[in-house]
């Protein structure tokens, strides 16, 4: 018994993928962040691949159930990387490389840092520039699929797009000081 749009066969399951990926990408790059948003984007569809029966069309969308294993992955993955970070910092203690710690944790500093300009950044655009860079840059939608998704024409999601990208670089601008 087939269960929803989660086929076995290649084809079926290209359909799928194509259809959701950016979907997904775009929710593992809010949770995770970019650098580790491919590897959970990669393990949602592998455990898909391997266990389609997972899904069940009765019992909910298929976006509503990307989001969750989506959520779930970026969650074990944050954890993988965790441990790792942690054995890597105990492995750097007991080799007295203690400059190499500094610098991932300064690295670490620099990029919370960062995504927190970008945030504040964010938060000063109008909603609607708001939204643009959100279904076009979160979700992987290109103009006119967000266009398309938003309902307006494709020009005025240029222009919001451009006037945008133009508020972040003032808001950043300010924010540096």
């Amino acid at each position: 018994m087939e269960r929803g749009p989660l086929r076995r066969p290649a084809d079926g399951f290209r359909c799928f993928y194509e259809e959701h990926h950016r979907f997904v990408h775009g929710v593992a790059v809010r949770l995770v962040g970019s650098a580790m948003a491919d590897e959970v984007t990669q393990e949602v569809f592998l455990l898909l691949w391997l266990q389609p029966h997972l899904y069940d069309a009765g019992r909910g969308s298929a976006r509503a159930f990307l989001r969750i294993v989506a959520e779930r992955r970026a969650l074990d993955v944050l954890r993988r990387h965790q441990r790792s970070a942690a054995r890597e910092m105990g492995d750097l203690r007991r080799t007295s490389r203690l400059a190499e710690c500094d610098d991932l944790v300064e690295a670490s500093v620099m990029a919370t840092e960062r995504d927190d300009r970008v945030r504040r950044a964010l938060d000063r655009l109008t909603t609607r520039q708001h939204e643009i860079i959100e279904v076009t840059y979160f979700e992987g939608l290109s103009l006119r699929q967000a266009a398309s998704r938003l309902g307006i024409p494709e020009g005025t999601a240029k222009s919001r797009m451009r006037h945008a990208l133009s508020g972040l670089r003032s808001a950043l601008d300010e924010i540096d000081g």
